[in-house]
């Protein structure tokens, strides 16, 4: 069925006893109205916008949003925006179910568990466990990998260092350096947007002085390799305290 989509329409409509139907916009193509059958928890049916597409031969649909949150101007608008997006090679409804797929900083620290931790001893371990709390905790559990970014990391060491514990600062950022590293490897047997968890390490343009008392984490002591700019620690190693 095909319609010039508008608020009268849409409130008028009569929504199918069963299942769900398409109504086509006769104005842009591709956009259209799903119509969805009523239920214990809608009984006036729900009603969504969404628009079609094809990448290399391969429909996709992309769901822009339910009325009445949306109006058919504002629906419409976007639809049109998705379009422009496709039309510049990009897959707006790939890329939004990779985003909600893509693994967070829990995700990764349960991978550095998993695959890393068994190979250390129960010092190490116990260690590395107090670092990734650490980590977690200024970064964020629920925020994903990709989103992650080299200020994070300044943020973090910063955060650790004004408190009084820059050689912690130092151990932290190194557990951050395997933690990314390892996000740069693709999971056994896993393809698709889970299988390298991020794109870069957040930190890799920065190193840091020794790990001693006063030791800084500055701006100027750039470096032009991931990681390899942090220096052995000068101050003997110790366990870590739980945080």
């Amino acid at each position: 069925m095909a319609e010039r989509l508008t608020e009268t329409f849409i409130k008028a409509l009569q929504p199918p006893p069963r299942g769900s139907r398409l109504i086509w916009d006769t104005e842009l193509t591709g956009f259209a109205l799903r119509v969805f059958a009523p239920s214990k928890t809608c009984p006036a049916g729900v009603r969504t916008f969404l628009l079609t597409y094809r990448v290399n031969g391969t429909e996709r649909r992309y769901r822009i949003g339910s009325w009445p949150d949306w109006s058919v101007i504002a629906a419409r608008a976007e639809a049109k925006e998705i379009r422009q997006r496709v039309d510049r090679g990009e897959d707006p409804a790939s890329d939004r179910r990779e985003r909600r797929e893509a693994p967070t900083m829990a995700d990764l620290a349960e991978r550095y568990r998993r695959e890393h931790l068994p190979r250390k001893s129960p010092q190490s371990r116990h260690d590395d466990g107090v670092m990734l709390g650490h980590i977690l905790k200024h970064i964020g559990s629920d925020r994903r990998v990709a989103d992650v970014h080299h200020g994070d990391i300044v943020a973090l060491h910063r955060a650790l260092t004004d408190s009084g514990r820059p050689v912690l600062a130092n151990r932290v950022v190194a557990c951050a350096s395997r933690l990314f590293s390892l996000s740069l490897k693709p999971m056994a047997g896993r393809t698709g947007p889970g299988a390298m968890l991020s794109p870069a390490t957040p930190a890799g343009a920065w190193s840091a002085t020794r790990s001693r008392p006063g030791s800084g984490f500055s701006a100027r002591s750039r470096s032009r390799r991931w990681w390899r700019g942090w220096t052995p620690m000068a101050a003997p190693r110790r366990p870590i305290a739980s945080a």
